[in-house]
């Protein structure tokens, strides 16, 4: 299809204010909150309307052409959190920062979760694939029109963004899922605990705790140790934290002084700075929503469409599993359930290190998950694999998109 130039007319609404220090690099930066502009990948105008908050409305002729504009109003006012969850997703994070990054890298890396974002989409159904790609030209066509007045981190920091693709909207739902889904973290600590200290300081901490005498006789309370750590490093370049829950609960329309029925969801993420939502009301011919959005994520994740609401809480369900494997290094094997040896497989992983060599790493895995351990140490007869569904190829974001 034939795409013409259009133009997004945009709403009058207050002006953002940038502080002292970064000022004069960053004035250039600020977004442009009113006026038109030329957007060759649209197919109609689009009008893009801010309240007093600088909450955007959407409203398009097409659903292709909304989503390209929810990319673009993303781009426009989040970029650079765009590229650090990017990068956070994909273990690139020492590329920016340097060896500040390599822990957490490494142990990204190990997860893999770009390559199950790669094959991703082939799975999804035609719709969510359309618009994930016309999410993807909004976003690129912001770059492309403002890659002279990027926000001042890129400056700060020396590197401009690379063009979005649809893969990369697939990592966000495997770091939410990562951030919501932490038991295998809490395994974790606890063999460290039972390692160290013994199972009975460790039943004195957590009385529902199992055993651990098993798990730590095969694998060291340092290496143990190195691998918290890692967890723990991993969670704070990526935002996360321990602690989060979340609820959701709904008042009939009987019991209401409106006679509408309520839906009050709160799940509990942790406070950053920007925030992780970003609200956005989106309007065409087959496609009106109004809620929460996750930038770099097409659609709503929480939010209403004037009939029907939606939230989503943490269940805390155990979704996460560690297996200590029987490692035979030189032979490069497992030892499987029924007594046999397996190949593992092998995939290498280069990290690139900001004023630093980079770090080459092979990510090994079993049938049952990644060698987590293989992000502290290779040097191990006995490491711990992770089996969990967000690490395999599914469609997870066809129920956000």
């Amino acid at each position: 299809m034939t795409r013409t130039k259009s133009v997004v007319g945009i709403g009058v609404s207050l002006l953002a204010g940038l502080g002292v220090a970064s000022y004069l690099s960053g004035r250039r930066a600020v977004p442009s909150w009113s006026g038109t502009a030329a957007v060759n990948v649209l197919d109609a105008p689009v009008d893009v309307l801010r309240d007093r908050w600088g909450i955007p409305f959407a409203r398009a002729d097409n659903e292709a052409d909304l989503f390209r504009a929810q990319g673009w109003l993303h781009a426009a006012d989040r970029s650079f959190q765009m590229d650090l969850l990017r990068r956070a997703g994909t273990g690139r994070l020492a590329e920016i920062v340097g060896d500040a990054g390599i822990a957490s890298d490494k142990l990204v890396r190990t997860l893999g979760f770009e390559q199950h974002a790669r094959t991703e989409p082939e799975m999804l159904d035609d719709v969510t694939r359309g618009n994930l790609a016309a999410y993807a030209e909004g976003v690129n066509e912001w770059l492309r029109v403002n890659r002279s007045r990027l926000p001042v981190e890129f400056k700060l920091l020396g590197y401009k963004p690379e063009p979005w693709k649809v893969a990369d909207s697939l990592l966000a739902t495997r770091l939410m899922a990562l951030n919501l889904c932490g038991n295998w973290q809490t395994e974790l600590a606890r063999a460290e605990i039972a390692a160290r200290c013994g199972d009975d300081v460790l039943q004195a901490i957590d009385a529902d705790a199992e055993s651990r005498t098993e798990f730590t006789a095969q694998l060291s309370a340092d290496v143990l140790g190195e691998l918290v750590t890692a967890a723990r490093d991993m969670n704070a370049k990526l935002g996360l934290g321990f602690g989060t829950g979340s609820n959701n609960w709904v008042i009939g329309p009987r019991r209401t002084a409106t006679r509408g029925a309520i839906m009050a969801n709160d799940p509990h993420l942790d406070l950053t700075l920007p925030s992780i939502w970003y609200e956005q009301v989106l309007k065409s011919p087959t496609f009106t929503a109004r809620g929460f959005t996750i930038p770099g994520v097409p659609g709503i994740v929480l939010g209403h469409n004037g009939t029907i609401a939606w939230g989503f809480t943490n269940s805390c369900v155990d979704v996460q599993d560690l297996y200590v494997e029987e490692l035979n290094g030189e032979a490069g094997t497992y030892r499987d359930t029924d007594g046999s040896d397996k190949p593992l497989t092998v995939r290498r992983e280069r990290i690139k290190v900001k004023g630093g060599d980079t770090i080459t790493m092979d990510v090994r895995a079993t049938r049952r998950g990644p060698l987590l351990t293989d992000a502290v140490s290779h040097d191990l007869d006995h490491a711990l694999s992770l089996r969990w569904d967000a690490i395999r190829p599914g469609r997870i974001s066809q129920a956000l998109i």
